[in-house]
């Protein structure tokens, strides 16, 4: 995906706004929030599923050892979550490492990078716990996929919107959501040390 989306939006951060030109503006802004929008959505959509999609293997394995009182479910649950966590943080912290370079952002320095692994390692966390804590809710694995689905799209709902213009709702769950905080830390590192 690194690689897609390096080829898609190559040196889109060595774009920079024109207020002269506000076609040229409103292309740099739609780039920017492209990229961000795919990367973030990719990299959630990664840690959500990877966990909804373990759910049928885990569950029984869970129903059998706690009928023969092997563990407790406060036990397995934060084993299966702490595992999930080291196991599916990899993902996006590779994919923006990777992605980091082709971007050709402004600001090349160390801080601007590690910023930009901060946010692939708290965007995995967000996902990666948030799939874990909807797999538990359900045994059907129909039906989580079309809930975690639903939820993962209306909790991004809004991640670049304005707050206050919209209903109360509405920015309150902007506020809450994982994939708006994704999204401005990863713009804030294409957007770092720009001038002009």
């Amino acid at each position: 995906m690194s690689t897609l989306l390096g080829s898609t939006y190559k040196d889109v951060g060595q774009q920079k706004i024109d207020i002269l030109d506000p076609t040229h503006t409103f292309r740099t802004m739609k780039n920017w929030s492209g990229l961000a929008c795919y990367a973030t959505i990719d990299s959630l959509a990664a840690g959500i599923f990877a966990n909804v999609l373990s759910m049928r293997t885990f569950y029984p394995v869970f129903k059998r050892e706690y009928k023969s009182g092997l563990y407790s479910p406060t036990v397995f649950y934060f084993g299966t979550w702490v595992l999930k966590i080291m196991m599916l943080s990899f993902y996006p912290v590779f994919m923006y490492a990777f992605l980091y370079r082709s971007l050709n952002v402004v600001d090349q320095s160390w801080d601007n990078f590690f910023f930009l692994m901060k946010a692939a390692a708290a965007s995995s966390f967000n996902a990666t716990t948030l799939g874990h804590m909807w797999s538990t809710f359900f045994e059907d694995e129909g039906t989580l996929l079309s809930t975690a689905f639903c939820l993962q799209i209306s909790l991004g709902v809004g991640g670049l919107t304005v707050i206050g213009k919209d209903s109360s709702f509405l920015s309150f769950v902007t506020w809450i959501s994982p994939l708006s905080k994704s999204l401005e830390l990863f713009l804030r590192t294409i957007t770092s040390n720009m001038q002009g």
